[in-house]
């Protein structure tokens, strides 16, 4: 992508630092000017792109309300560019921090994968999507110790718990093994993906690794993971429920969040797929929880209450893009006690 013609600038926002690039575009982070609140950029080259994809993730990314999940807040396009603005999260990814640590703490890995369990459960029940690229890679930690689920680029939406999907997609040492064996699969696929997950925050590495592309299949398709004597029990168990090879036996997320190992999490009750109603942390739900939101945007000349009511609509416009920014900034204060509880009740056993 031709990066000299990015402007400095854009609308409300001033972009800043290169987050990452791909072949067609580049993630920059950026300043919403009108409330001060870093956002992300996603810029991605007009003349490269493939529509019809672009469109299919932008029509999912405005569907996403959940706290777990990177919040949308506005499209836009020039000459030479469309511009994706989205919840910049601030932190690293679970991959490089598996890289940087190694084996994490399992108090740590019950904490991400049990708020990757609620994510999954909202995208799965709710809004009938599988996510097809779980990986370490796009989960991120955010500095208050909570994750976002990050790259809606490659999920697809499915009519029913029964539809079958068959491209195969996503990352190959992530991908389950209906994937490689020519069959149609289900909202499962990111069930096993997320075993991967769980495996390699636990063992510091992946399950299933070979340079030959060839040689990663078969040992995804026919060998069992070694599991280290230093793993306990119930995490075994439930990677071994999780890991199995025919789709239909493979644990559902029912079945995940009854597990022991699960259960031990302090906030496993209000681990499901309808989190961010219960908590009143949605951007596009009823009026609760959000007076905190209409001060803010008081404090900064805004008329809260009609950009709330624009937001209830699902209008996404530069006028209602404040509203959103500020409430996903809110809602992430409200939350930064997850984390230091997860540790501290590790500390405690």
């Amino acid at each position: 992508m031709e990066e000299a013609l990015v402007p400095q600038s854009i609308g409300s926002y001033l972009i800043r630092d290169k987050l990452g690039s791909g072949g067609f575009s580049s993630v920059f982070q950026s300043l919403d000017t009108r409330t001060q609140i870093p956002v992300a950029i996603k810029v991605i080259d007009k003349h490269r792109v493939n529509l019809q994809s672009l469109q299919r993730e932008e029509d999912l990314l405005k569907k996403l309300d959940h706290p777990f999940c990177v919040s949308f807040y506005e499209f836009f396009e020039d000459e030479h560019y469309y511009y994706l603005v989205m919840e910049y999260v601030e932190g690293r990814t679970i991959f490089k921090l598996i890289n940087a640590k190694g084996a994490l703490p399992e108090w740590l890995c019950r904490h991400v994968f049990c708020q990757l369990i609620c994510a999954l459960d909202y995208l799965h029940s709710t809004l009938k999507c599988v996510h097809r690229d779980i990986k370490a890679e796009n989960i991120m930690l955010d500095n208050s110790g909570n994750i976002k689920l990050i790259d809606f680029g490659l999920s697809n939406i499915f009519e029913s718990n029964n539809t079958l999907l068959s491209t195969v997609v996503g990352s190959p040492a992530y991908a389950p093994p209906e994937m490689f064996n020519g069959q149609k699969y289900n909202a499962n696929t990111d069930l096993w993906s997320a075993g991967v997950v769980l495996y390699a925050m636990s063992v510091g590495k992946l399950p299933f690794t070979d340079p030959c592309f060839q040689k990663l299949v078969q040992k995804i398709t026919m060998l069992e993971p070694e599991y280290p004597e230093d793993l306990s029990p119930l995490l075994v168990d439930l990677l071994h429920r999780m890991l199995m090879k025919d789709f239909n036996c493979r644990m559902s997320i029912a079945k995940i969040r009854d597990h022991p190992w699960f259960t031990k999490y302090r906030y496993s009750p209000i681990m499901t797929a309808d989190y961010e109603i219960d908590q009143h942390y949605r951007i596009h739900g009823t009026d609760d929880g959000d007076e905190d939101v209409l001060k803010r945007l008081q404090d900064l000349n805004f008329n809260g209450i009609q950009l709330q009511r624009l937001a209830r609509n699902n209008v996404y416009s530069s006028d209602v893009a404040p509203f959103q920014i500020v409430h996903r900034y809110i809602i992430k204060q409200k939350m930064k006690g997850m984390y230091k509880q997860a540790q501290d009740d590790a500390n405690g056993d």
